[in-house]
């Protein structure tokens, strides 16, 4: 059975856009009302009994709950920094929450001028620096990593590259492994196959001890 994130991926650019935007405007704007009035009914109530104030506290707890699953389904169909700021920008700013949560150093070297690609590459392309730099918080151990951003008439390349533990891709293919290790292989391999969909190839340099090099390039 595919993945959530697998089957929204499938979804037309248009159609994963417009329902973002209807997910992160309509229902988290309907649920944070709905959130203000059960504090205003809290309010209006001078003395609640314990039962009903925790019924009141529990269904906050549940609609902000919704909030925030609503935002993260939003994320999933289209980050809103992308159309926002950009490609460039989005990724820069994946980058320092990832240096927040570890203590490798992060260098980005951008694209001189400006960048522009359609909808799908660059969802596909931040999809690809989200899910190496979660691998890489959690497996690498890395002390520096670098992205690189290159643009030409013919091509789009992204790579990234890090000093971390590495490991060996071509056994973690063919061997049954661990849990952890799976979602390792399964993103890899999903990533591989979404550059493919695209007309375009990804590249994995890697052995341990070594650190990884990944590399995806999109014709344009």
């Amino acid at each position: 059975m595919n993945s959530p994130s697998y089957v929204l991926h499938k979804l037309p650019n248009m159609l994963r856009q417009n329902l973002s935007a209807q997910i992160h405007d309509q229902m988290s704007q309907d649920l944070g009302a709905a959130r203000i009035y059960l504090g205003l009914i809290e309010q209006a109530i001078s003395s609640p009994s314990e039962q009903l104030a925790e019924k009141l506290a529990q269904s906050k707890r549940i609609i902000s709950g919704l909030i925030e699953k609503s935002h993260n389904i939003s994320l999933l169909l289209r980050p809103p920094a992308l159309d926002e700021v950009g490609l460039v920008d989005s990724l820069e700013a994946l980058m320092i929450d990832y240096q927040r949560l570890t203590e490798a150093d992060y260098t980005f070297q951008k694209p001189e001028g400006e960048l522009k690609l359609s909808p799908e590459y660059s969802l596909f392309l931040y999809r690809f620096i989200q899910e190496v730099l979660t691998n890489a918080a959690k497996h690498a151990q890395a002390k520096n990593v670098h992205i690189r951003l290159t643009k030409t008439e013919a091509m789009v390349e992204l790579s990234y590259k890090d000093d971390g533990r590495g490991f060996d891709y071509y056994d973690l293919l063919k061997r049954p492994r661990r849990r952890t290790e799976d979602k390792l292989k399964l993103g890899l391999l999903g990533l591989k196959e979404r550059a493919e969909l695209l007309g375009g190839d990804m590249r994995i340099d890697t052995a341990p001890g070594k650190g990884t090099q990944i590399t995806v390039e999109l014709i344009v």
